[in-house]
């Protein structure tokens, strides 16, 4: 399991999120993931994306409402690497789509996380 952790502020971009303030509103492990890609892609292709599925396991801290667990998740998956000064660099980003709660128990959820990527180009 690792912290999830929701973004506080949003002073940086891309690579320099981590300098942001975070904060910890509980853990997750990831329990499967489906990677998406179309049959005839070449995965150099910038006009194609590639998606992903997670499920996700989360325990969060006591108190914490669904929305910030949400938003920690999204915040969690949602990767941008690039911190060139132009475009046509190739490198991939990765967006988080809104989590879906698939089920609660009594001290874990299970969410549902989808994760689009592409290429700078």
């Amino acid at each position: 399991m690792k912290p999830l952790e929701l973004r506080v502020t949003h002073k940086y971009v891309g690579t320099y999120q981590h300098e942001d303030e975070w904060k910890v509103v509980g853990d997750y492990g990831i329990i499967q993931s489906e990677k998406w890609v179309k049959v005839d892609q070449d995965n150099f292709d910038p006009t194609e994306p590639v998606m992903v599925h997670y499920w996700v396991k989360v325990t969060p801290e006591l108190g914490i409402p669904e929305e910030e667990v949400r938003q920690a998740l999204r915040d969690s998956f949602s990767h941008v690497g690039c911190h060139h000064e132009y475009d046509c660099c190739g490198c991939r980003s990765f967006y988080a789509s809104t989590p879906e709660l698939l089920t609660v128990g009594e001290d874990c959820e299970e969410w549902k996380v989808t994760v689009n990527s592409y290429r700078n180009y």
